[in-house]
């Protein structure tokens, strides 16, 4: 979203969204660092004061009284109150809702004037969104596909270092986040670490701080990641070490490191090791504590479950009924999900975003080309703008309804802008 920020409450108002609510109503406590909210939430055919800042000194009983003045909220999201004034005389009244048509919350709040009139109201649903919907899965564990469960199961007889096989796309992601949520109880001592196409000389810096990367800085203040304080080391894509790298990092688990290590690669290490691609004493070392995970197309039993439980977390999260209907069980059955399960939970999301029923229809599938033969550790800038775009997009469609002119103002272009783009990405459908 393209916002002007103006003012140090703005400024944090996006920390938190960034960084996630927590509990309580941070987001929204700061907006009232200069102005104040009341927040509501609906009751049957009513809305009850759920939570209220300190410094909120207004009251609009009118609110009540006059429905017509505040209603077309629901068609816009948020709205300026006109010709309504603060105590204070320099503030803004304005409300919004967490959704169109049918909420479930509703905010006023008094903001500090800005220039650009549209900027309070996007924001304060956005921060009334981030408070009331962030919070929903803070205590959920790690969601995997049910076929991962018994590999996770397992892996507590493992040792270091975890070598784990999958095709890409798999869940390998999920499961390792998995299994350090349940060994180490979180990730802040955990290092990750994307060889990618990074050139064998950053990577030994990175990994060891070698001198070979002083082109990037001065190696006497960079602290290698061996020498860190860490419990565990995750090395994405393990196929994409420098053949230098990967004797170091052998001499160290020789040695008897103390941190856990776990490897996983979509490529064939034994392959490689034979056409000496990759270290054999290294790839026979991480055979020893092998995973292979499934792929998608050998775990169709267990699709219309999996889409199921998903669909139940976005209605959660967006505060929509969306059902899964027979037509769409038939495609997801007989699709091949060469991208595997994060194609699975991509297609579904983008699908369910583009849906404007209650049902989700084997026509609201939406299943995006991608180019399989590419490195995901890369950084194609293009490829990842254009992702990012279509994401904001979707997030624009399911928060506004389709409803253009909002998705527009809230993400800071045009509605011509927002139209070449949705013909770009091919959802204008």
């Amino acid at each position: 979203m393209s916002v002007l920020l103006s003012g140090s409450w703005m400024e944090e108002v996006f920390t938190d969204l960034r960084e996630g609510s927590g509990g309580g109503f941070r987001a929204l406590n700061a907006v009232s660092s200069e102005g104040g909210f009341v927040l509501f939430s609906r009751e049957n055919k009513s809305f009850k004061i759920t939570a209220r800042s300190e410094n909120f000194k207004g009251s609009y009983e009118f609110l009540e009284k006059e429905p017509d003045v505040w209603t077309p909220v629901l068609e816009m999201g948020s709205l300026e109150l006109p010709g309504s004034s603060s105590v204070s005389g320099q503030r803004r009244v304005w409300l919004a809702v967490d959704r169109l048509h049918d909420p479930d919350y509703l905010v006023v709040a008094e903001l500090p004037g800005l220039d650009r009139a549209d900027a309070p109201g996007n924001l304060l649903r956005f921060a009334l969104i981030s408070d009331v919907y962030g919070r929903l899965d803070q205590n959920e564990s790690v969601h995997m596909p049910s076929w991962l469960n018994p590999i996770l199961s397992g892996m507590d007889k493992k040792t270091s270092p975890l070598f784990i096989v999958s095709e890409p796309g798999s869940g390998a992601a999920d499961l390792i986040n998995a299994f350090l949520l349940k060994k180490f109880g979180s990730e802040k001592s955990v290092y990750f670490f994307s060889p990618g196409r990074l050139s064998e000389a950053v990577q030994l810096r990175e990994l060891f701080g070698d001198a070979a990367g002083a082109r990037l800085g001065d190696p006497g203040s960079v602290k290698s990641v061996v020498e860190r304080d860490l419990v565990c080391i995750v090395v994405k894509e393990a196929g994409a070490l420098s053949m230098a790298v990967q004797k170091r990092i052998l001499s160290v688990l020789e040695s008897g490191s103390s941190v856990f290590w776990i490897f996983e690669t979509s490529r064939n290490l034994a392959a490689m090791s034979e056409e000496r691609e990759f270290l054999p004493q290294l790839e026979k070392k991480l055979d020893r504590e092998k995973i292979l995970l499934p792929p998608l197309r050998n775990c169709r039993l267990e699709l219309i479950g999996e889409a199921a439980v998903l669909l139940s977390r976005y209605n959660k999260l967006y505060g929509r009924k969306v059902e899964l209907h027979d037509s769409a069980k038939t495609v997801i059955l007989s699709y091949d999900w060469p991208g595997n399960w994060d194609q699975f939970k991509s297609v579904l999301e983008c699908s369910y975003a583009m849906c404007s029923e209650g049902l989700l229809m084997g026509s609201d599938l939406r299943f995006f080309e991608t180019d399989e033969s590419e490195d995901w550790g890369d950084l194609n800038m293009r490829r990842r703008i254009e992702d990012f775009e279509r994401s904001l997009i979707l997030k624009a469609y399911s928060l506004h309804g389709g409803n253009q002119v909002q998705m527009s103002r809230s993400l800071g272009i045009s509605r011509g802008s927002l139209q070449y783009k949705m013909s770009k990405y091919h959802l204008s459908e």
